[in-house]
């Protein structure tokens, strides 16, 4: 099949060069945080997996629209001062957003009866700006990285965050920060992997911010502010998406049992989620450049062709998943870690939806945002329903999460309907 022929062997295609160069990278940088999962079980109790999953997820929902997600925009744009500009103001924006969660933070801190759950977490909470600083800049180089085509910066950046985060929680638990050491090595890390994304684009892309202006600003707002509000909202609902679990399962359920969850998800959904990825930007690459060209007969081809193959991959993934009750005890070596194995076959429809639907969504580079929209909140409403039903009716923690993933699979699936038919049109 061509697309097999494209990504496979075509060793002067862009896209396959992308593809492996982040696959390559986010392998490496999955595979010691992996390996240090059973050492570090040992070291930090559930309670501090919770607080870190809680927390990245409140930020996850604020960094969904801490830059408007222009670097969404970025690659459609179709010069680089463009996207330069684009990139101004996204930083701009983000600035403003982490100036204002500064500003309710100390809000918080001095009416702490008024926001008592954000007061239980104490000073680290003022982590919580630098993270979100660090994600949307994170996001912003990556949109001028995906539009150039030159994503061997992002697979560098990739791997030096990773292990940086894997060494900096070791140092920190041998030191004694047993409840607040994964909150400050994720979001040191964070930062060490921009350093080094920003290295590797300095010289074009700080060439090209010179040669914008308040016209070129104009310019490129009048061309994306349509598909930037509307990409927004979907971002928004994204990050919900992924975070809401998180979050409800904080106040229907014990510190542990979300412990298991926000452990889980970073042991597979995470790896899932960051081998997708390195599709995803490498296909939205790709797909914006066919787009422009209005050549739909190859993109449906190769997005049609990817997903298949996702589809395939899928089977022993789900294996894994299934298999979690057998060794995912054993591999953590602590009880109070024993119900994460059973949490880790709940979330299986999850996984499956992620890896399959999510890397080769490209409504955005189709400028069909509003059918993103619904999708999107489609999916978030089956998600919180399966919740619901499950803690009202008391079927357990297990059983809400294995509902939560049943809703999210479902809602995926009508963005594989919808791209099809938008490629026939």
């Amino acid at each position: 099949m061509k697309f097999v022929n494209y990504i496979c062997f075509d060793k002067s295609s862009l896209f396959r060069r992308n593809f492996f160069a982040l696959a390559r990278a986010n392998i490496i940088a999955l595979v010691f945080p992996i390996l240090a999962v059973p050492f570090l079980t040992r070291i930090y109790d559930p309670s501090a997996y919770a607080l870190l999953g809680v927390l990245t997820a409140a930020i996850g929902i604020i960094a969904a629209f801490a830059t408007i997600r222009m670097d969404w925009a970025m690659p459609n744009a179709r010069t680089d001062v463009i996207t330069a500009s684009l990139l101004f103001v996204g930083v701009t924006v983000l600035i403003v957003v982490t100036i204002l969660t500064i500003l309710s933070l100390v809000v918080i801190s001095i009416f702490p009866q008024v926001f008592p759950r954000v007061h239980e977490l104490g000073w680290i909470v003022w982590f919580a700006p630098l993270v979100l600083l660090a994600m949307g800049v994170r996001a912003l180089l990556q949109g001028w990285l995906v539009k150039t085509g030159e994503l061997n910066a992002v697979a560098q950046s990739t791997i030096v965050q990773s292990l940086s985060n894997v060494g900096l929680s070791f140092a920190a638990g041998l030191s004694g920060l047993v409840v607040i050491g994964l909150v400050v090595s994720s979001a040191v890390s964070s930062w060490a992997g921009i350093i080094t994304l920003f290295t590797k684009v300095r010289k074009r892309l700080l060439h090209t911010l010179h040669r914008i202006n308040i016209k070129t600003v104009n310019i490129a707002l009048r061309r994306h502010a349509k598909q930037a509000s509307f990409s927004t909202g979907v971002s928004i609902l994204n990050a919900v998406t992924l975070s809401a679990p998180v979050l409800m399962f904080s106040l229907l359920y014990s510190p542990t049992e979300v412990a298991w969850y926000v452990l889980m998800h970073r042991m597979i959904a995470s790896p899932i989620g960051a081998l997708s990825s390195a599709l995803g930007q490498s296909f939205w690459s790709h797909a914006a450049k066919l787009a422009l060209e209005r050549n739909m007969p190859e993109l449906s081809g190769v997005y049609q062709g990817v997903t298949l193959r996702l589809a395939m991959a899928s089977i022993p993934v789900t294996a894994v998943c299934l298999a979690g009750p057998l060794f995912v005890g054993t591999l953590l070596g602590e009880e109070k870690w024993s119900g994460a194995g059973a949490v880790l076959a709940a979330m299986s429809p999850l996984v499956v939806a992620n890896l399959v639907f999510s890397p080769t969504n490209h409504l955005v580079v189709l400028h069909k945002q509003h059918l993103q929209l619904l999708i999107d909140s489609l999916r978030i409403g089956l998600m919180t329903i399966g919740i619901a039903i499950s803690y009202i009716w008391n079927l357990g923690f297990v059983m809400a999460v294995f509902m939560l993933s049943l809703g999210a699979f479902l809602g995926y699936m009508p963005i594989y309907i919808i791209q099809i038919k938008e490629h026939a049109k």
